[in-house]
């Protein structure tokens, strides 16, 4: 019989905004390029954290109408 403990898995709140983070990043800067638009870092740094806090925001049941 498997317990609580066994059966949940730990999801740390920063690793996982830092990991949106960059990942988001780093897709909206490739489609910059590829689309040839100006790129402009503190635009793209800021849309980012906004989907990364947004991938956060889902775990918490507060904000599971999200």
């Amino acid at each position: 019989m498997l317990t609580y403990t066994e059966t949940m898995k730990t999801v740390y709140v920063d690793e996982m905004f830092l990991l949106n983070l960059a990942i988001n990043y780093l897709i909206l800067l490739a489609c910059a390029k590829l689309s040839a638009l100006p790129i402009r870092r503190l635009r793209f740094g800021l849309s980012a954290a906004l989907g990364a806090l947004f991938s956060v925001l889902l775990l918490f049941e507060a904000f599971a109408f999200l």
